[in-house]
């Protein structure tokens, strides 16, 4: 069977870069890993130029990570939950929010380096906009 596209109008593949994009939650699934700690894999729509991306970031339950899903909450505008109850993935889903992108040294794909909040907010967050490169900065 033939398939019917013309390959003449493939576009070209743009480079993902580094960077603060638009993101929309898709996915919380809650799960074991193979670490056997318990957490949760967060699916994200990346929005960058004239594309959407995946981003699969992983988030752990452990007292030491939990500020991870913390700011996704307040990134999304989700209040953390209080009193000992639980959150529901639903409070999550279809959500959005604006991050910092980015891949460490070696690795392919991108991760959430940072979770970006209103201006208003950023007192409290502690999260910091990436630096940015100025002219006076450049050596040529």
């Amino acid at each position: 069977m033939i398939l019917e596209f013309n390959p003449e109008e493939a576009a070209d593949k743009s480079e993902i870069t580094n960077g603060v994009y638009n993101f929309t939650i898709e996915g919380i699934e809650p799960r074991v890993f193979s670490t056997g700690k318990k957490g949760l894999t967060a699916t994200l729509c990346v929005f960058m130029d004239n594309r959407m991306i995946k981003v699969y970031e992983n988030m752990y339950y452990t007292s030491r990570a939990l500020w991870k899903i913390r700011e996704l909450c307040k990134c999304v505008g989700t209040a953390w939950p209080k009193d000992g109850v639980g959150l529901d993935s639903k409070d999550l889903l279809g959500k959005a929010g604006k991050a910092y992108f980015g891949r460490d040294k070696g690795e392919k794909y991108l991760k959430v380096k940072e979770f970006i909040f209103d201006d208003s907010d950023t007192s409290e967050s502690g999260v910091h906009n990436p630096p940015s490169i100025r002219d006076e900065d450049v050596p040529f």
